[in-house]
C-alpha cells in the first residue's frame, strides 16, 4: 500500500508539476490587486494573509455582511450554520466506506439512516458520476488521501498558533476554549481513534473509562448512567464562536484596506484570449478585473466554476444545528461525540456564550447530501436530519434538551448549513493562468474541515502569488482522481 501511494504521488507530481511551475514562474512577485469571490472563513483568512503581504484586496460575496443581523438563511456555510467551529488534528478526514462495508449511502434517504437529503428525482448523471467516484477509490488510496489531509492539519495547527500570537485581537470575545473531549459509543472505534491520534502528536494521553469521563465532566453523568458512551480521550484542539470570529476578521481586513461588496453574487468567469479567464461577471452584469482572482464559493459555485477543472467536483453536504442551555454543571471542554451506526454519527458540542451572557451548548451534526445544487433539499429528509441531531442532544443532555424544548429555544435555534464536499475527500486547489498574465486560484471542497484548514490554505494562496510552489498546489490538484483513473476528461489546463 505504501509503495502504491508513493507511486501515485510521484505520477501526480510528474504530470502536474511542470504545468504548475509554468504558471507560477510567470507571476511577478509584487503587490497586486486581488479579487476574492466568497467571504467565508477560508477566503477571509486568505484575504487577511494577502493584505499582510501588501496586496490590494477586494471581496465579492452573495450574502449580507456577517456582522449584520440578517436572517441565517441568507448566509453561506460559515455564517449560516451554528455559531461554533472546532479545530482538532483529525478534522476533514476521509469519507469513503459505510461502517457496515460498501459505499457511502448518498442516495439512501436520511430517514432510512442514509445520507440522501436531496429530492432524488432532481439528481442526474453528474450526481451518479460523483457517487461512483467516491465508491471506487481503493482502500490504499483512501488512506493515502486521508494522511495528506491530516498532514495539512498539523501545519494548520502551527499556523493557528502563529495567528493567535500575531493577531491576538481576532480571538478576543469569540469564546475561545482550549482542549477537546472525544467520547465514543464503541470501544473498538475508541481504541482505533486513539491510535490515530497518537500517530499525529507526541503528546501523551490515556483512554478514559466512562466512569472517569463522567467524574471529570459531571454534565455527562446522565448520559453515563444511560450507557450512551464507553469512554473517551482528551486531545489538543480548540473551539470558537465562528460568527463573532468572522466579524473580527472582517473588521481587521477593513482596517488593513480591504474592500467588501456584500450582496453581490458572481455568476461566471469572463473568457479572454484563448479562453483563459479575463475577469469575473457579477449577476448585475458588471465585469470586474484584477491582477489575480481567488474563488472560494463553498457549495454554491457550480455556475461560477463552469469551464474550470474544479467544475462538478464540489457538491453540497448539509449538517444540522441546535442550541441547548448549559445546565450550570458545565462542561470543562467542548466535545466531539462519535455514535457508531447512528444517523448523526459524529457530533460537535461547543460551549458558547449567548448575547445574554449565559452559557449554552451548540450542537452540530449530520450528513445530508444535496448533489450539485445546495438548495435541493427534501423537507422530509431535512426533518429526519434534525430529528437525528435531536436524538443525540437528548441522549447526552436530557435535562438541558427538555428545558430547551419547554422554553422554545430548541425550535428557535434549529438551522442547517451546506458544506462543500468532494467525492475524493480531498479538497481542491486549482491554479490557472489568466489572460492578463496573473493567476486564477480556486480553493474549497474541504468537507468538514474548512475552518481547520483555513490558515494553511491561505498560506498556499500567498505562496502562489509570490510565484512560489506549495505542496498543496499538487496534493489538492482538482484532476488528481481523474488522472489516477485515466479518464479522458483529465486534460490539464494549459
Amino acid at each position: 500500500a505504501r509503495a502504491l501511494a508513493t507511486a501515485e504521488r510521484r505520477f501526480l507530481a510528474e504530470r502536474v508539476g511542470p504545468v504548475l511551475a509554468g504558471h507560477l514562474g510567470a507571476v511577478r512577485p509584487v503587490a497586486a490587486s486581488v479579487v476574492l469571490v466568497g467571504a467565508g472563513v477560508v477566503n477571509l483568512l486568505t484575504g487577511l494573509r494577502l493584505l499582510r503581504a501588501g496586496h490590494r484586496v477586494t471581496f465579492y460575496d452573495s450574502g449580507p455582511d456577517p456582522r449584520s443581523g440578517a436572517p441565517w438563511t441568507s448566509f453561506g456555510c460559515s455564517r449560516g450554520g451554528g455559531d461554533a467551529r472546532m479545530f482538532t488534528l483529525t478534522e476533514a478526514d476521509g469519507y469513503f466506506g459505510s461502517p457496515g462495508g460498501g459505499p457511502l449511502p448518498f442516495a439512501q434517504p436520511v430517514k432510512d439512516k442514509g445520507w440522501g437529503l436531496a429530492d432524488l428525482a432532481r439528481l442526474g448523471p453528474a450526481e451518479r458520476a460523483w457517487t461512483e467516484d467516491n465508491a471506487r477509490v481503493p482502500g490504499w488510496l483512501a488512506r493515502s488521501f486521508t494522511e495528506e489531509v491530516l498532514g495539512y492539519n498539523l501545519t494548520s495547527d502551527r499556523l493557528w498558533r502563529d495567528l493567535r500570537h500575531d493577531v491576538p485581537e481576532l480571538f478576543h470575545g469569540v469564546g475561545l476554549r482550549e482542549g477537546i473531549l472525544r467520547i465514543y459509543s464503541d470501544q473498538d472505534v475508541l481504541e482505533a481513534h486513539a491510535a490515530r491520534q497518537r500517530s499525529l502528536t507526541d503528546r501523551d494521553f490515556e483512554i478514559l473509562s466512562a466512569d472517569r469521563v463522567s467524574a471529570r465532566h459531571p454534565a455527562l453523568a446522565a448520559a453515563h448512567r444511560a450507557g450512551a458512551f464507553v469512554g473517551g480521550i482528551e486531545v489538543n484542539g480548540f473551539t470558537v464562536q465562528v460568527h463573532r470570529f468572522l466579524g473580527l476578521v472582517t473588521d481587521a481586513a477593513e482596517r488593513a484596506g480591504a474592500l467588501f461588496h456584500w450582496g453581490r453574487p458572481v455568476d461566471a468567469l469572463v473568457p479572454g484570449e484563448g479562453g483563459a479567464p479575463d475577469g469575473i461577471r457579477c449577476r448585475d452584469g458588471e465585469t470586474v478585473r484584477a491582477d489575480h482572482y481567488v474563488l472560494s464559493p463553498g457549495a454554491y459555485g457550480e455556475a461560477l466554476l463552469r469551464g474550470t477543472a474544479s467544475a462538478g467536483l464540489i457538491h453540497g453536504m448539509a449538517g444540522a444545528w441546535l442550541t441547548l442551555p448549559d445546565p450550570g454543571r458545565g462542561l470543562k471542554n467542548s466535545l466531539k461525540i462519535t455514535r457508531s451506526g447512528h444517523t448523526a454519527a459524529d457530533a460537535n458540542v461547543t460551549v458558547t456564550e449567548g448575547a445574554d451572557g449565559r452559557s449554552y451548548l451548540t450542537v452540530g451534526s449530520g450528513y445530508g447530501w444535496t448533489g450539485t445544487d445546495p438548495d435541493n433539499l427534501d423537507p422530509t429528509q431535512l426533518e429526519a436530519l434534525h430529528a437525528a441531531v435531536d436524538d443525540t442532544a437528548s441522549s447526552f443532555f436530557p435535562d438541558a434538551f427538555d428545558e430547551a424544548r419547554r422554553s422554545g429555544l430548541l425550535e428557535r435555534s434549529r438551522r442547517y448549513c451546506v458544506r462543500p464536499w468532494t467525492a475524493s475527500s480531498l479538497p481542491v486547489f486549482e491554479t490557472t493562468r489568466t489572460a492578463g498574465g496573473g493567476l486564477l486560484l480556486i480553493t474549497g471542497g474541504h468537507n468538514t474541515g474548512g475552518f481547520a484548514q483555513a490558515p494553511v490554505t491561505a498560506e498556499a494562496v500567498a505562496s502562489a502569488l509570490r510565484g512560489e510552489s506549495h505542496p498543496m498546489h499538487v496534493d489538492y490538484h482538482p484532476n488528481r482522481l481523474r488522472m489516477f483513473y485515466g479518464q479522458k476528461d483529465a486534460r490539464l489546463p494549459e
